[in-house]
Parts: C-alpha cells; sequence; structure tokens
C-alpha cells in the first residue's frame, strides 16, 4: 500500500535585498533609468489625456484648403454637411480623423481627403508639442 505525500506548495519569497519584480514579467523591475522614461510617458500622457496643462494652447492653422469638388457634383447632390473629429499630431499634420455625421458617402469622401492635407502648428502642453482632437464641421454649399 503506497501513501501519496500531502500537496504541499511550495512558496517563495522575496528577500529585502532583492528587486520588485513587475507583476506582468515576473522579472525584475528595470533600474532608474528605464523608471524614468516610464514617468516621462506618464506625464506626457497625463497632459493629453486629462487636459491639466498648466499653459495649453490649441493648435494654429498654416495651410487649410476646402475641398475640392468634382465637375457635375452638384448635378446629382444637395447641400450638405460632413461632422468629423480631426486629431493633429505632435508634428502638425492630422495623423487621425473620424467621421461623426454626414450628409452622404460622396460628401465623406471629399471631408476626408480635404482634412488629410491640413498643416497646423501644433499644440502645446506646457510648451511641448502634444496631440489635439479639433472638432471640424464642413459645409458644403453650390456657388
Amino acid at each position: 500500500m503506497s501513501v501519496s505525500p500531502p500537496n504541499m506548495r511550495v512558496q517563495r519569497t522575496r528577500s529585502s535585498a532583492s528587486p520588485p519584480h513587475s507583476p506582468l514579467t515576473r522579472r525584475p523591475l528595470g533600474g532608474s533609468k528605464q523608471l524614468l522614461w516610464l514617468l516621462l510617458l506618464l506625464v506626457a500622457a497625463g497632459c493629453t489625456a486629462t487636459g491639466e496643462c498648466r499653459n495649453p494652447s490649441k493648435p494654429s492653422v498654416i495651410q487649410q484648403e476646402g475641398p475640392k469638388v468634382p465637375p457635375g457634383f452638384w448635378d446629382s447632390h444637395k447641400e450638405g454637411t460632413v461632422h468629423l473629429m480631426v486629431r493633429v499630431g505632435r508634428d502638425g499634420s492630422v495623423v487621425d480623423q473620424h467621421i461623426l455625421s454626414s450628409s452622404g458617402h460622396d460628401y465623406s469622401l471629399l471631408a476626408l481627403e480635404a482634412v488629410t492635407k491640413w498643416r497646423y502648428h501644433p499644440a502645446l502642453c506646457d510648451g511641448y508639442a502634444i496631440d489635439f482632437d479639433i472638432d471640424v464641421t464642413m459645409r458644403f454649399a453650390r456657388e
């Protein structure tokens, strides 16, 4: 008759001299250089995510051309509106855009084509360039 040993779990303990470990990788956390980069990343993200800048400034327009309506467009279309959210990147270019509402697919395509060419001086948070979202309403009307 054999007797099996009791189910015992061995738990490793960390001595006070060993460095703290990451809960994700279970490896020792990096040195002070890696923690400094993480801190800088969190500070920069805090500016954009929470909007808690001490001296915020919005992006300012460098180049902003309207949409180029193709010939014959108005023969089959009425006036329309496109409402979009545009993200201006740290370099002043439009890095992302989303249609929030539109009078139609053709209007949306013309609006997206136009905003991707826009250029700005970037928004600043405490003197540092940040990404910034702009609410844009583009109205299409026959001239």
